[in-house]
C-alpha cells in the first residue's frame, strides 16, 4: 500500500467578526494624587485688640471709654433710669382707674317679695351666693328683749323660691359651697342644703353676730355673748373644733373699767374677718383685736371710742362702721386712724376698694383708701350686696330685688 501524506491549510475568515474599537477621546490618564498642606495662619488679632479698662462703677462708664455712638449710650442710661419708675407708673394708673367716677345702671328685677311673703314680718337683709343664689331674711334687726317671733328665710335659685321657717328672727346667713348656715336671734345655728334643714345646733347663748367661711371646710361663728366657735363642715354636719370666750379682761386698758371678778364677765363680739391664719375681731365696745387661729390669744390693735357696728378688711386697711353710723379706716401698718366725712350710714359692702355706703335715702360709692366720692344717688334701698358677677343686688322699700351694673 502506498504511503499518503496529508496537509491542513487554515484560512482566516472575516465573516461575522466585529473589530474592537477604542474612542481615544474618552481615555484618561491614570489618577495621580498629591499631598499638599499649608502652614498655620499666624494669629495677629492681638495686634488689633484694645486694652481693657477697669470699671469700678456705673458712673465710670462714659462715651469715650468704649467705641459706641454716644447718643446710644445716653439712651441706654435714660431707659435704665426710667425703669426704676415703672412701678410708680403702674401705681398711678391703678389709682386713676380706682378713683374714676362710677355709673350705676339698672339691669333687671329678679323678684318682688310682696307676692311670696306669708309672714307679718318684713324682709330686712339679703345675702348672695354663687351661681345666682339669693337668700332673703325676714324679721326685726334689733330686739329690746328675747325674740319670740316666728320668722323665715326665703332661698331663691334658678327661678325657684323655697322657704325655711324659723323659731326666731334670723340675724346672719352664710353660703358655703352648696350649704347655707343660718344664725338666729336665739343663738341657734341651722345647717340647710337645697332649701331643706339638715341640722339645728344650739352652741351660743345669744344672738349670732357673724358667720364666716374659714379655709376650705371650716366655719367660724361669733355671738353677742362673746363666744367664738370654729366648726368643721363635713358629711352634712357641723362639728365643733375649738372655741374661745372673749372676756372683759381681754379689752384694751382704756376700755377696762372693772377689776377683780368683773374681769371674768363676757363682752360681745360683732364681727370677725380672716387674713391668712390671723383673725381680726371687733367688739361692740369698740375694741379691735388680732389673734392666731391656733391659740386664739387676743392682742388689742386699737380702740374705736364710738363702738363698732361692723367692719371689713381691704389689704392692710380695716374699714369700720361705728355704732353712730360713721366710717373710719385703720391702717394696720402705720397704726393710723382716719375719719371719713360720711355719717348716718346704715350698712356697707365692698368690691375690692370700692366701698358702697347705704343711708336712709341715699347710696354712695367711695374709694376705701382715699374716701373720695365716686357716685352719689338718692335711692330708697333696705340692703345691698355684690353677687359673684360683681353686680350690685339691692332690696328696695317696695320689696323688689333689683340688679344694677357698675361701670
Amino acid at each position: 500500500m502506498d504511503n499518503i501524506t496529508l496537509k491542513t491549510i487554515k484560512l482566516e475568515s472575516t465573516w461575522n467578526v466585529q473589530n474592537e474599537k477604542f474612542d481615544s477621546s474618552m481615555q484618561t490618564e491614570p489618577l495621580q494624587t498629591f499631598n499638599r498642606s499649608t502652614s498655620p495662619i499666624q494669629n495677629i488679632s492681638i495686634e488689633t485688640q484694645t486694652e481693657t479698662e477697669a470699671v469700678t462703677s456705673l458712673s465710670d462708664i462714659s462715651p469715650s471709654s468704649i467705641k459706641i455712638n454716644p447718643k446710644l449710650i445716653d439712651k441706654i442710661i435714660f431707659f435704665l433710669k426710667e425703669s426704676n419708675y415703672i412701678n410708680e407708673y403702674i401705681k398711678l394708673l391703678i389709682d386713676l382707674r380706682r378713683t374714676t367716677e362710677v355709673k350705676m345702671t339698672f339691669t333687671k328685677t329678679i323678684l318682688n317679695l310682696n307676692r311670696s311673703n306669708t309672714t307679718s314680718l318684713s324682709p330686712f337683709s339679703i345675702v348672695t351666693g354663687r351661681a345666682g343664689r339669693i337668700s332673703i331674711l325676714y324679721g326685726e334687726e334689733t330686739h329690746e328683749a328675747w325674740c319670740n317671733h316666728t320668722s323665715k328665710v326665703d332661698m331663691y335659685f334658678k327661678n325657684q323660691l323655697k322657704s325655711i321657717d324659723l323659731s326666731s328672727c334670723p340675724t346672719k346667713l352664710l353660703y358655703h359651697d352648696q350649704y347655707a348656715i343660718i344664725g338666729q336671734m336665739n343663738g341657734q345655728l341651722m345647717l340647710a342644703k337645697d332649701g331643706d334643714v339638715i341640722k339645728i345646733i344650739q352652741e351660743h347663748e345669744h344672738s349670732i353676730s357673724c358667720l364666716m367661711s374659714y379655709q376650705k371646710d371650716k366655719i367660724v361663728s361669733t355671738s353677742i355673748d362673746g363666744k367664738i366657735v370654729i366648726w368643721s363642715l363635713k358629711n352634712e354636719n357641723l362639728i365643733k373644733i375649738q372655741d374661745h370666750q372673749v372676756l372683759i379682761s381681754d379689752l384694751p386698758r382704756e376700755l377696762r373699767h372693772s377689776i377683780g371678778k368683773e374681769n371674768k364677765r363676757r363682752t360681745s363680739v360683732v364681727n370677725i374677718c380672716s387674713i391668712n391664719d390671723q383673725f381680726i375681731i371687733g367688739g361692740e365696745t369698740g375694741a379691735l383685736w388680732s389673734c392666731n387661729a391656733n391659740d386664739m390669744t387676743l392682742i388689742p390693735i386699737t380702740t374705736i371710742i364710738e363702738g363698732i357696728e361692723d367692719f371689713i378688711v381691704i389689704d392692710n386697711i380695716i374699714v369700720i362702721l361705728t355704732s353712730f353710723g360713721k366710717i373710719y379706716k385703720y391702717n394696720v401698718k402705720t397704726n393710723q386712724i382716719d375719719v371719713s366725712p360720711y355719717d348716718s350710714i346704715i350698712s356697707f359692702c365692698n368690691l375690692s376698694t370700692r366701698l358702697v355706703l347705704l343711708s336712709e335715702n341715699n347710696i354712695k360709692i367711695i374709694d376705701a383708701l382715699t374716701f373720695e366720692e365716686l357716685l352719689s344717688e338718692d335711692k330708697n334701698f333696705i340692703d345691698i350686696k355684690f353677687d359673684d358677677n360683681d353686680n350690685l343686688v339691692c332690696l328696695d322699700i317696695k320689696n323688689n330685688i333689683n340688679v344694677y351694673l357698675l361701670y
